[in-house]
């Protein structure tokens, strides 16, 4: 239930200076990541309640629900809403911190690339299949779909593939990721970082020269066998089925 005085709140960003999470993932690059990254992406849903809405159903979470919890989209999601959401998924998903980095890239060129606007009702499929995608460019073990509904309980393998090709066609299989991109939001990230609590935590590194090129190849070749995949891409990832039943309880996000 929404407090009463909540909706006198409903377009006021979250203070940087007063940015308070009661939980946190536990490692400090991963940590101070999502913080920022989730400020960056409320704004996007506020921007996303002020102006004209665009929307597509794939994304619709009150048509395709990823729990069985009713969700309120009547006002945008607090920046530890949003940082919650991210943080189950990094933690039960242990996934590195660069796939932050790659997801928020992912988002904000779908929302230059379509027109798509964030919202209450769309911004955590959004992101998701955001995540999903970067996960697969960076890691070198295998990424499955499935891995992701340990999380989501009331998302199906079919339900995720669809997500996944609607952003790939939305964004015209153009997931390759020059460094200089990648280095872009680095460098974003960690002066917002700056701004806000714990900043003394973002201890990722740039990426060296090794890991730029390959981010940069990895990205081009998911791109090309996501495009002739209509299954979604199968990466190698570190989760194997058998360690996916061994998982913690499925944690539902609300």
């Amino acid at each position: 239930m929404k407090k009463k005085n909540e909706s006198n709140q409903k377009f006021k960003s979250n203070s940087t200076s007063s940015l308070y999470i009661k939980d946190t993932i536990g490692n400090p690059n991963v940590d101070t990541l999502l913080h920022c990254t989730s400020i960056v992406i409320q704004r996007h849903i506020i921007a996303g309640y002020e102006s004209e809405k665009i929307f597509q159903d794939i994304f619709d979470e009150t048509k395709n629900p990823l729990s069985f919890e009713e969700i309120d989209t009547s006002i945008p999601p607090s920046v530890d809403q949003i940082y919650h959401f991210f943080c189950e998924i990094f933690r039960v998903e242990n996934l590195p911190p660069q796939c932050c980095i790659l997801c928020l890239a992912y988002i904000e060129r779908l929302i230059t690339k379509s027109g798509l606007s964030l919202h209450g009702s769309n911004w955590k499929r959004v992101a998701l299949s955001a995540l999903i995608l970067a996960s697969k460019v960076w890691e070198e073990q295998a990424v499955w779909n499935v891995d992701f509904l340990a999380v989501f309980p009331g998302a199906s393998v079919k339900d995720l593939a669809k997500l996944e090709k609607a952003v790939l066609n939305l964004l015209q299989f153009n997931v390759s990721l020059k460094a200089s991109e990648y280095a872009k939001y680095y460098f974003e990230l960690r002066s917002l970082a700056s701004l806000i609590e714990k900043s003394n935590h973002f201890q990722l590194e740039p990426l060296s020269k090794v890991e730029a090129e390959r981010l940069e190849k990895r990205s081009q070749d998911v791109a090309s066998k996501s495009e002739n995949n209509s299954e979604g891409t199968k990466l190698p990832r570190r989760n194997s089925d058998n360690e996916l039943k061994m998982k913690s309880p499925p944690l539902v996000i609300n």
